[in-house]
């Protein structure tokens, strides 16, 4: 809850006492909204299990980047975990989503602020990531 009180050597009387506990009850409200607000479109764009950006976040990282500068310079790269149902079936769910979320942040460190790792869903990944000439290995 936020609170306020008086500058030293004042003190409220009980009309400035109830406009202050409204003021202070807007304030706890709207900014209760805008984490909600927020947090929701985080929901939109991130994959609710791995925590890893899924298609509709890749897509608006993509339209970013080619409203900003285009895509001529960035690579995308579309991968998948092959038989990773086999583990998915004897392991279950959750170890698997925590293979992913382990996988997921492995592939983010190595990409940096270059790049965009995806969970398309299934066992299905996508990158986009800035290309550099020092990048190149010969």
């Amino acid at each position: 809850m936020i609170r306020a009180y008086p500058v030293k050597g004042y003190s409220w009387d009980e009309d400035e006492m109830e406009a202050v506990k409204a003021f202070e009850l807007n304030v706890f409200f709207m900014c209760g909204r805008a984490r909600l607000i927020e947090m929701m479109e985080a929901s939109i764009v991130t994959e609710n299990t791995t925590g890893i950006c899924n298609h509709a976040g890749f897509i608006r990282y993509a339209c970013e980047i080619m409203a900003k500068t285009g895509l001529q310079d960035y690579h995308s790269l579309r991968f998948n975990i092959k038989n990773f149902k086999i583990v998915a079936k004897r392991f279950g769910d959750r170890q698997v989503f925590d293979v992913f979320r382990a996988y997921g942040r492995a592939i983010e460190r190595f990409l940096g602020e270059d790049g965009k790792l995806a969970h398309l869903g299934g066992d299905n990944f996508a990158i986009v990531t800035e290309y550099k000439k020092d990048d190149l290995q010969v």
